[in-house]
């Protein structure tokens, strides 16, 4: 049941273990207008749960002298666990949940609706995704590249680009 109210392109980026543990009846609740976005960034962000999220209105965040490419960053972690998140009103993002170098992913229940560009970009990382739901991509609904990856009950609907991509060294389990 936490609203948070982002200022235009304020971030939330996390070095450390995070859990943000929402309900269905209480999601955790991120939005304003063209604010950053939420980085999960190291490794001592394994074993971060990311459960019942609702994030709207972000972009690009920034930290230092670094832009991450997604509204939702996970980079350089593992183990990490996403439970119904739902993506909605990203602008100027690349894509809407980025994922580089994580071993471990698990995201269950992930709903994506008109991301600018990738509905979800996993760059050599591992895990499953279950129940992941994109709608009108403004690209790839599902960017993959050097991923080891089962994916199950997904629906990609509407794409600038392909629904799905699985480029070099990509190993993935429909």
């Amino acid at each position: 049941g936490t609203f948070l109210h982002m200022a235009p392109d304020a971030s939330l980026v996390f070095l450390g273990p995070v859990d943000a543990a929402g309900t269905a009846d209480a999601p955790i609740v991120l939005w304003g207008e063209r604010w950053g976005g939420l980085v999960l960034q190291g490794p001592g962000t394994a074993g971060s749960r990311l459960d019942w999220i609702h994030v709207d209105g972000g972009s690009r965040p920034a930290w230092g002298l670094g832009v991450f490419p997604g509204m939702i960053n996970l980079h350089d972690t593992r183990d990490v666990t996403v439970r119904h998140l739902t993506l909605q009103g990203a602008h100027a993002a690349e894509d809407a949940l980025h994922v580089a170098y994580v071993d471990g992913l698990l995201v269950e229940g992930a709903y994506i609706e008109r991301p600018p560009s990738d509905g979800v970009d996993l760059e050599f990382s591992s895990g499953q995704i279950t129940g992941l739901t994109v709608v009108d991509a403004g690209d790839e609904g599902l960017d993959l590249m050097g991923a080891d990856l089962t994916v199950e009950d997904t629906i990609l609907l509407g794409f600038g680009g392909s629904g799905s991509s699985a480029g070099e060294e990509t190993r993935l389990r429909l």
